[in-house]
């Protein structure tokens, strides 16, 4: 069974997740899957990458804790989100010469790994800092969908589904159920209106989150396969927000908007909190720091995609 959001009349579906389950598993997996890594590194040609990037970077491999059942064979969301209105207008003055263009929020899909479902939020945040302490983003998703607030705690997030499920698939063959829960948008795009030499520039802002968000989903695997430091980390995590920033400046000033442009500066301005969390915080492990940029990910990937809802209605 598939468990969607309702939306309004046409409006399409945010989140698509699986049936609901939990469970544990025991601690000695750390052992069997760190020598299973290994052992598959010595007998598989060509393996070593596959295994470095899929299974042994992402340092939750030992959680304990089951996940949901998945089901796959979501399609790729088609539609667009209706406008909530017709455009913004950044137009200055009436003596200045205007021009509009189209604005395009990206669709998005994160494939993210779930190792577990509560009830409780006090157990939702014990899991998840269990989780952190070995690497994982230990991310929770509140869920009111049905009526009854579950919490799905997340351990990283993918781009593509064919990784997350090779890791899902690695994890399950050493025993330890987990899940795919997809937090996905489709694309939106609206009308923006501002003086001629700027609306290009403007328009091009507005895929700032999706560049971001792939861009930490990329960053999270080159740290953990490549072994970076927690100062290289932060380096190329403070490339991201200084991308972010620099693509944003054209209509950061507008902070005082109300309407789409304050929903999406809002949740820009939310975005870059986290990221200079990552970059400015100290850590006293390469874990930590790990746990903390998958957090970083699914944060705002989340984010976008909460934010998307909330333009549709």
């Amino acid at each position: 069974m598939e468990y969607r959001r309702k939306t309004k009349g046409r409006r399409p579906k945010r989140r698509i997740c699986a049936n609901r389950g939990s469970g544990s598993g025991g601690s000695i997996l750390i052992t069997l899957l760190l020598i299973a890594g290994i052992v598959y590194i010595i007998v598989t040609s060509n393996a070593g990458e596959w295994v470095a990037r899929e299974v042994m970077a992402p340092l939750f491999s030992a959680v304990s804790r089951l996940g949901e059942k998945d089901k796959s064979g979501d399609d790729e969301p088609k539609a667009t989100y209706e406008p909530r209105q017709e455009g913004i207008n950044l137009s200055q003055s009436d003596n200045t010469e205007t021009q509009s263009a189209k604005a395009v929020l990206p669709a998005m899909r994160c494939y993210m790994l779930q190792m577990g479902v509560f009830s409780s939020r006090e157990n939702a945040s014990k899991e998840a800092e269990r989780l952190k302490k070995l690497g994982a983003a230990g991310y929770i998703i509140s869920d009111a969908s049905t009526g009854e607030t579950r919490y799905r705690v997340m351990a990283s997030g993918y781009e593509t589904e064919q990784s997350a499920k090779s890791v899902k698939d690695r994890l399950t063959k050493e025993g330890v159920e987990t899940a795919l829960y997809t937090v996905s948008t489709p694309e939106a795009s609206f009308k923006v209106t501002a003086e001629k030499e700027t609306v290009e520039l403007i328009c091009s802002a507005f895929d700032v989150f999706s560049q971001a968000e792939k861009a930490l989903c990329e960053g999270v695997i080159e740290y953990d396969k490549n072994s970076m430091s927690v100062y290289d980390g932060q380096m190329l995590s403070r490339g991201i927000l200084n991308g972010m920033e620099e693509k944003m400046a054209p209509i950061s000033q507008y902070s005082n908007e109300q309407g789409t442009l304050g929903d999406i500066l809002k949740t820009y301005s939310e975005c870059r909190e986290q990221l200079l969390r990552l970059c400015d915080s100290s850590y006293e492990s390469r874990v930590d720091f790990s746990s903390a940029m998958k957090y970083t990910h699914l944060y705002i990937a989340d984010r976008y995609a909460a934010m998307m809802d909330k333009l549709a209605k």
